[in-house]
Parts: structure tokens; C-alpha cells; sequence
């Protein structure tokens, strides 16, 4: 006996497997979800910067767990015959569920749009495919100083804010008074915020992003301040509205007379008009708190997406199992505010992994797969 695994059209025959079956396994490659191409003239140098950023956040870790090619990054600038007057190759539609075209908008690209019939062509056929059609997206991301008007007025559409080189600088050498923070991850951030709204979004409805801001109580009288007079869980809420982020903060979002528990409740469930994500501020007295506990418990029943910010001065009064198993971001007591923004990028890193691996999930669900022949 032997047993014959078939790889895409190959046969591969393992005899020293003979004793498990006699069948024959039929192996299928993972589903494609998620396609982003990033499209510059080749003379517009940042744009392979630009790329080479995506590519390498969306092989980090922090998109571990999910198959081989659920998410991949493509690059679009040079033509075949590496003429730069000649646009590159065609981008394929259809090859996965979604597919988020970045034009990357510098001189270079601007100027080809405007004066060579080859590019403005080829621009246009891009960004018309995203018409009505929601598994197909044009994202275009602008240069620095780079003024969008000479699009044909409608065409453009959404578009990422001006591309600026503090979004990727040193983390170490952000001052806390440095305008820059916010813009710290600034592209991948903008960037998943879209692609989350587009996958999750329907012929009526296009939800948005909310995070729900879980702190304990105590913390308002104990946890030193950020800026001199806020403290932790508020200076995230002024973050997070700063950065365009809708928030859940009990004691500024609560009307007064409302059911405080249901009303949180309802806050930290996701609906048809929000995607809801829970960022954990785990400080000494977190794990302390029945109410955290709850919040926590709610979150993972209900399969919402969750990141903790450690900012343990001295140690948790208790543990909690509850808190296990969390991607953990570490408070930076010199640098608070940066904290901050890294623990909200990467909450959103893991609303997108969610939203891709459940999308994954229900295609391989969808398609035949016989494990004999």
C-alpha cells in the first residue's frame, strides 16, 4: 500500500505512510482574501519606499496566525520593458474577495496623468473598475504638497492623508510635545481603517471602527497623569477622537439615567453600524475590577477583538485568567502618549486580522473539498 498526495497537478507517493491509507488526499491552497497593490511612476522613488513598508507590516507578527496568502502585497511601477514613459502591467480584479488599489499621487505620476495619454489612461481604468463595486478599491495616498486637483473633479474619491516621513521615523526620538506622535503608524493605521470598512460594508450599511476604552475605576484618583492633569483612560479617549477614531468612554459617552451595564453592553457588541474592538488599559488595579472582568468576558464571548496596554506601575492586587492570551503592548512611562497610539495601531491590526481570518474561514467553507478520491 502507499499513499498519493496530489499537490496542485503533481503526484507525490509516499510508501513509508503505506500503513495510514491506501487513499488518496487532495491538498488545497489557502484562499486569497485580501490583494493590495501599490501603484507609483517608477521616478517617484518614495513609492517603493511606500511598499516596502506594507509588505513588510503585513508580514509581521502582528498578522500571525493567519494562512499563506490570505493577505498579500503587490507592487505596480515599471513596465515590463522598464520604460517609465510606459505604464506597468495591468492589476488582475477578481483574483481575491478584495482588492485595494494605492496610487501612490507624487510629481512624477501627477505629471504622467496630465501630459502622457498612456498613464492617464491607464489611472483611469483603475480608478473607474472601483465603481459600485465593493470587493474593488481605490485608495489613492498623496505625497507631501501634492495638490489633487487635477483629477477630474468626482473621480477621485477617498483618498489616505498626505503621505509624511514622521509616520515612519524612529519611535525613540518622538518628543511627547512632538506634533508627529499621532502620526506614528499613521499610513498602516488609515490604511486597515478602510480596508475594514470596505469588507465589512454592504450595498446599504458601511460600518465604522469604535474601541471601546476598558479601565478601572480606581484609576481616576491613582494612576499618575499624562500630561499633568489627565489621566490614562481620558488622555486615550482625546487620542483616539484626535486620530478620527469613533471611542466608548463610560463616563463621557453615558447619557445620565441610563442602564449603566446594558448600555455598555450594547456598546461593546458589534452592530450593523459599528465594529467594535476593546483596548484593555491594564493598570494595578485592572484586574481588581468585577466591572473589567465583565467587560473582558463580554469581549471574548462576542468574538470582539482585543488589545492591552500594560501600564503596571508597581503589581496587580489580583490575576485573571481573562487577560491571558492577549496581544500586550507595553506602556512607556517617558513616553506615554506614544503608547498610546502604538496600543490603538495595533488593536486595529487585529480588527483587520479578525475580519480577514473569518472571511477566510467562510470561503474554504464554500468550496468542495473531498478528502478521498
Amino acid at each position: 500500500m502507499r499513499l498519493d498526495i496530489h499537490l496542485h497537478s503533481r503526484r507525490v507517493t509516499l510508501p513509508f505512510l503505506a500503513t495510514l491509507t491506501a487513499r488518496t488526499v487532495m491538498i488545497s491552497s489557502s484562499p486569497s482574501v485580501l490583494d493590495i497593490f501599490v501603484l507609483w511612476h517608477p521616478l517617484d522613488r518614495v513609492g517603493k519606499q511606500i511598499f516596502e513598508r506594507l509588505l513588510k507590516h503585513y508580514r509581521s507578527d502582528s498578522f500571525s496566525g493567519l494562512a499563506s496568502g490570505v493577505i498579500d502585497v503587490y507592487s505596480r511601477s515599471a513596465s515590463y520593458n522598464d520604460e517609465p514613459n510606459q505604464p506597468p502591467l495591468d492589476i488582475k480584479l477578481n483574483a481575491s474577495k478584495f482588492t485595494v488599489v494605492i496610487p501612490v499621487i507624487g510629481p512624477a505620476l501627477r505629471d504622467a496623468y496630465i501630459d502622457d495619454d498612456n498613464w492617464r489612461k491607464y489611472i483611469t481604468d483603475t480608478l473607474g473598475a472601483a465603481t459600485g463595486d465593493l470587493s474593488f478599491a481605490v485608495i489613492p495616498l498623496p505625497l507631501a504638497g501634492i495638490d489633487l486637483s487635477f483629477f477630474t473633479s468626482g473621480t477621485l474619491g477617498q483618498h489616505l492623508n498626505p503621505y509624511s516621513d514622521h509616520s515612519s521615523m524612529d519611535i525613540e526620538r518622538i518628543r511627547e510635545n512632538d506634533t508627529s506622535i499621532l502620526a506614528v503608524g499613521s499610513l498602516e493605521r488609515e490604511l486597515n481603517q478602510a480596508i475594514i470598512e470596505i469588507a465589512l460594508s454592504s450595498d446599504s450599511v458601511r460600518p465604522s471602527l469604535r474601541i471601546f476604552i476598558s479601565y478601572a475605576r480606581k484609576d481616576n484618583a491613582n494612576i499618575s497623569s499624562v500630561s499633568g492633569n489627565t489621566s490614562l483612560h481620558k488622555e486615550t479617549s482625546e487620542i483616539l477622537q484626535k486620530i478620527g477614531v469613533t471611542k466608548f468612554l463610560d463616563i463621557s459617552d453615558l447619557k445620565p439615567l441610563h442602564n449603566w451595564r446594558s448600555s455598555v453592553d450594547r456598546a461593546l457588541i458589534s452592530s450593523s453600524r459599528y465594529v467594535s474592538a476593546l483596548l484593555v488599559l491594564k493598570t494595578d488595579n485592572y484586574a481588581a475590577s468585577p466591572n473589567t472582568q465583565h467587560e473582558v468576558l463580554l469581549a471574548k464571548q462576542n468574538e470582539v477583538p482585543i488589545v492591552a496596554l500594560s501600564a503596571i506601575k508597581q503589581r496587580e492586587h489580583r490575576g485573571s485568567f481573562l487577560l491571558d492570551n492577549i496581544p500586550t503592548v507595553q506602556y512607556r512611562h517617558n513616553q506615554p502618549k506614544v503608547s498610546i497610539v502604538l496600543a490603538i495601531n495595533r488593536l486595529i491590526d487585529e480588527v483587520l486580522k479578525f475580519v480577514l481570518w473569518h472571511e477566510s474561514m467562510s470561503r474554504v467553507a464554500e468550496r468542495s473539498f473531498d478528502w478521498y478520491s
